[in-house]
């Protein structure tokens, strides 16, 4: 199978733990399977500076292309915004969205690659809902797409624009039954 991993950040020197797990399962399925990790140049997920080169690599055995961040995150914007929207769940829709293009990381290259090239691969998985690459990528190969969210209960699974966005996903592969309840329930799968 030609595969799609998209994940905000990648790489053996990244902890966080969507990121962690994109990359083992990407390790583990790569000598069986056509996989390409679509990811940006940060390193850091507090500013999304880009840190790494632009392009394509390989690493471990996987291919890897990385898409460069066009801003660094403006963390008093940020913050206002987690504000605004967290504070007054009821935020309007598109101030919502603006919340995950602020939370970033945000790669006009690497969403425009999945408008383009989605259809190349046989399966996309995406890692993490709150990111901007999931946020925005998703719905473009959302016939293909495999949506690991890595959710929990936390403010931002209860914003209002995310039901139509879960409901976007081919499928699903979650990390605990709780997780499963949680986004099923969201996205009107129940």
């Amino acid at each position: 199978m030609k595969l799609a991993f998209v994940v905000q950040r990648y790489g053996a020197d990244i902890a966080g733990g969507s990121e962690m797990h994109c990359r083992q399962l990407a390790e583990r399925l790569s000598p069986r399977h056509d996989i390409t990790v679509l990811t940006t140049c940060a390193r850091d997920y507090v500013t999304w500076e880009n840190a790494y080169p632009p392009g394509a690599s390989m690493e471990n055995g996987v291919r890897v292309q990385r898409f460069s961040v066009a801003r660094t995150r403006n963390l008093k914007l940020f913050a206002d915004l987690s504000d605004e929207v967290f504070d007054d769940l009821g935020a309007p829709p598109d101030r919502q969205v603006e919340w995950f293009r602020a939370n970033g990381p945000d790669s006009p290259a690497l969403i425009e690659h999945l408008r383009v090239h989605g259809a190349e691969y046989d399966l996309l998985l995406f890692w993490a809902f709150r990111y901007a690459p999931t946020f925005f990528g998703l719905p473009s190969v959302s016939e293909r797409a495999i949506l690991l969210p890595t959710a929990e209960e936390d403010p931002a699974v209860d914003l209002d624009v995310l039901p139509q966005f879960f409901a976007k996903a081919a499928g699903y592969l979650f990390l605990t039954p709780e997780e499963e309840a949680l986004v099923s329930t969201r996205a009107g799968r129940t």
